[in-house]
This record gives structure tokens, C-alpha cells and sequence, in this order.
């Protein structure tokens, strides 16, 4: 009996060794394992907060650990927590979920800009062979070099779409069309499919149309000035032209030819000017010659005048010659039958032969060998003796020793 009961005493203490020995291995892995889950616990705690500072979804306020504080923990996916929500563990489920649905939101983003940029690309024309649309950590660097080029693709697009617009600008400037450069970087504002206000397509086409439409007008006003300077080219074959509008190819040869029509416009100019100084000339000496024609039919009839008074006075010197024995006569009468308040004018002026024409005839009872006084504006001027009597008109000589001032036409003719 003594002998069994060593024996059973000799078994209880190997197991009361082995359960603490299994106690002791228990107790360590208990230790690992909280450790492990801790580790495990904070790092997706950390993971969280990184994705949600980035995207802000607020879920790193639904999975949080703070790690044991002399065995004290805290947070949704704490070991306290974990001890509470047995047996369904409904905290560590709810965060592990939200965790894992973050993670998922955060790559589906990550693919979604990858293939959004892809498009880009290809919209660029950027050579994307080898860009990929869905990313995964062996693509990192990959994408990384093709993403940089596209940056560098979109802003040279982009100061070349700022050039281009500078060039119409200017364009429109030379072109005399007012273009804002603002014109060509507002959007239309449209709606998405919430309804939404968003910034479309550019409002771009209506100012470049305007410029096209200027740029053309000024083409086709070019082919017209063009047409129009070969027409007058042609037409004026006369002139030497030291340009010919086959010769004009580019811009200098453009500025040149200017210059040189300038000059053959000049010349131009100059020669109508003379031409039109000749027509002047030409009208002034054909005016001389018809007032030469005019003067020559005056002198014409005044030769024909003194030809019929040369031979008046010598039918009158016959007759005196025949009459020698009459008395003759008496001059005192016939100055006192003109009236004295009888008013004339000097109708012409002959001052070769010293005679005058008057508006005085028979019906003033005027007389041969009425003595006359010439006056002008109250002043005399001369002393007549008519010679020759008609009804409206007679001639009178000029007393050439009373004679003050020349006589003309118009002047009053009274009795002395």
C-alpha cells in the first residue's frame, strides 16, 4: 500500500511539474500572442490615420488603439474591447471592416486617378506604352517616371496653348478685331449629373472665329490690292516700273516693292503735276490769243472807222474848198442851241489818233465844233471839239494842249 501510495505521489508531482511547466509555455505565448495582436492592432491603427488624414472619411475615429499603459489598453481594437465583445466580437469586426473598406476605397482611388492619367496621356498624344491603368507596388516607379512625363507634357501644352493665345491676340491687334486674352480662358458653366454647377468646355471658338474671319478679310484685301496694283501696273504701260508683282515672294521683298512703288507714285505724281502745269499754260496762252483775236477785230473796226472818216474829212474838204465864198459857221451858236445841263459818257477811246466816241448826237442838238469837258468822279480831265455828228452818237478830237489826264471809257462828258 506504502509502495502505491509512493507511487501515486510520485505521479501527482510530475503532473503538478507538467502543468506548471504548461502553464509557464501558456502564459508565454498568451504574452506573444497579446504582443503579436497589439503590434498587429496598433499598425492598422496607424494605417487608418495615415489613409484618413489623406482622404479625410473620418474612419480613424471608428478604428483606434492606444497602446497598454501598465496593463491598461484602450481604443476600438483593443484587448479590453476585444475580452468585452465576446463572443461575437462586434468592435473588433466593425473596425477590422471599416479598415479593410478604407484600404479597398483608397486603391480603388489610386486605380481610378492611374487610369484617369492613362487617358490623359493618350489625349496629350503622350507615348504611354507601358503606363499602367491599375497600379500595384511593382509599378510604383514605373508610374512615377511615365506620371512626371505627362506633367511635363501638360505644361508645355499649356504654355504653348499660352503662346498660341498671345499669337491671337496680336493677331487680332494687327487685324483691327478686339480680342480679350481672359476670352479664351473662361469655361461654360455646366451641370453635372448631381446637378451640380462645373466649369466645362472653353468659351474659345466664337474669338478664334472672329480672328480667322479678320485674318481672311485681310488675305482677301491683299488679293484685291495685289490685283489692283497689277491693273494699274498694266494700264500705265508709259511708266518704267522698277517692281513687277511676280517678283514679290516673302516679307522683304513685300517692304522693298512698297518702297519702290512709293518712289514710281512719286514720280507719278510729280509728272501729272507738270502735265497739269502745261494744261494750264496751254489754257493761258489760248486764252491770250483769243483776247489777241478779240483786240485784232477791235483795232479792225477802229481801222475801218478812221478809213470811213478819212474820207469823210475829205468829202468835207472838198466841199469847203467848194464853198469857199459861204460864210462859215458861226460857233457861238452852236454852243448856245446844247442845252447846258446835258449829261454824256465817252462811249470809246481811240488815244492813236486822239479822237473819242460820245453818247451825244442830233437829237442832244449837238453841232460840229461844240466845245466839250471831260470829267471824272468831279475832276477835269480834258477838252473836246465834236467833229462829226450822227443822231445817237458823234466823234470829237481831243484838244491835245488842254488835256490833264488820259481819257476813258465811261467818263462824263458836260457842256463847258
Amino acid at each position: 500500500m506504502r509502495a502505491i501510495n509512493r507511487i501515486f505521489v510520485f505521479f501527482i508531482l510530475i503532473l503538478t511539474i507538467g502543468g506548471a511547466i504548461i502553464s509557464i509555455l501558456l502564459f508565454q505565448n498568451r504574452n506573444l500572442m497579446r504582443n503579436r495582436a497589439d503590434t498587429m492592432a496598433e499598425g492598422m491603427a496607424d494605417m487608418v490615420r495615415s489613409l484618413d488624414r489623406e482622404s479625410q472619411t473620418g474612419v480613424a475615429s471608428r478604428v483606434t488603439f492606444q497602446p497598454r499603459d501598465q496593463e491598461a489598453d484602450s481604443g476600438t481594437l483593443s484587448w479590453q474591447q476585444y475580452l468585452e465583445d465576446r463572443p461575437d466580437f462586434t468592435s473588433l469586426n466593425n473596425a477590422t471592416e471599416a479598415a479593410e473598406n478604407l484600404a479597398k476605397q483608397i486603391n480603388d482611388q489610386r486605380n481610378h486617378l492611374a487610369l484617369k492619367l492613362a487617358e490623359a496621356a493618350e489625349i496629350l498624344g503622350h507615348d504611354q506604352d507601358g503606363l499602367p491603368r491599375r497600379l500595384s507596388n511593382a509599378d510604383q516607379n514605373q508610374y512615377e517616371t511615365q506620371a512626371q512625363a505627362i506633367i511635363r507634357l501638360t505644361r508645355a501644352v499649356e504654355a504653348r496653348a499660352g503662346d498660341m493665345i498671345d499669337a491671337l491676340v496680336s493677331i487680332g491687334s494687327a487685324a483691327d478685331v478686339t480680342v480679350q486674352r481672359n476670352e479664351f480662358t473662361r469655361r461654360r458653366q455646366e451641370r453635372d449629373i448631381d446637378g451640380n454647377l462645373v466649369a466645362g468646355d472653353f468659351e474659345h471658338q466664337p474669338q478664334v472665329r472672329r480672328v480667322q474671319d479678320a485674318v481672311r478679310d485681310l488675305a482677301a484685301a491683299r488679293s484685291e490690292y495685289q490685283g489692283a496694283l497689277t491693273e494699274a501696273i498694266s494700264q500705265i504701260s508709259a511708266h518704267q516700273w522698277s517692281v513687277t508683282p511676280a517678283a514679290v515672294r516673302d516679307r522683304a521683298d513685300y517692304q522693298r516693292a512698297l518702297a519702290n512703288m512709293t518712289n514710281d507714285f512719286n514720280q507719278i505724281n510729280a509728272e501729272l503735276i507738270r502735265s497739269a502745269q502745261r494744261q494750264e499754260a496751254l489754257e493761258q496762252t489760248q486764252a491770250e490769243l483769243t483776247a489777241a483775236r478779240n483786240r485784232l477785230q477791235q483795232l479792225t473796226g477802229e481801222r475801218d472807222q478812221l478809213i470811213q472818216r478819212l474820207g469823210i474829212v475829205r468829202d468835207e474838204g472838198r466841199d469847203e474848198v467848194e464853198r469857199d465864198d459861204e460864210p462859215t459857221v458861226d460857233p457861238t451858236g452852236v454852243q448856245e442851241r446844247f442845252p447846258r445841263d446835258t449829261r454824256g459818257r465817252v462811249v470809246e477811246v481811240n488815244p492813236r489818233f486822239g479822237f473819242v466816241i460820245i453818247d451825244l448826237g442830233h437829237q442832244d442838238k449837238v453841232g460840229r465844233g461844240l466845245q466839250l469837258l471831260v470829267d471824272r468822279d468831279g475832276q477835269f480831265i480834258a477838252r473836246l471839239e465834236v467833229t462829226e455828228v450822227r443822231e445817237n452818237t458823234a466823234v470829237a478830237d481831243v484838244v491835245p494842249r488842254i488835256m490833264i489826264d488820259q481819257i476813258q471809257a465811261g467818263d462824263q462828258v458836260i457842256s463847258p
